[in-house]
């Protein structure tokens, strides 16, 4: 949904903090990092699939592995931090 949306308009961002949370091996956002890190590589193979010219086939190999060890950082830090 969101690739579709950005093919039509631009991207901002905010460069300040809006939110923050508690980390906690229980919480949502530790739950849901393998999920998440899936479906940003399905976002990225998605891109791939419609114009490869977007991102290239290196910046899509990188984005995978980068989307795998982020997971994996998240899930170790999670785990040092509620201990």
């Amino acid at each position: 949904m969101w690739f579709k949306i950005l093919q039509k308009k631009d991207l901002y961002f905010i460069d300040k903090t809006l939110a923050s949370y508690r980390i906690s091996e229980q919480s949502t956002s530790s739950s849901v990092s393998k999920s998440q890190g899936a479906q940003f590589v399905a976002l990225i193979n998605e891109m791939m699939k419609t114009d490869s010219t977007i991102i290239g086939y290196i910046n899509a190999k990188i984005g995978v592995i980068r989307s795998h060890l982020d997971s994996q950082l998240r899930r170790i830090i999670t785990k040092i931090s509620s201990s």
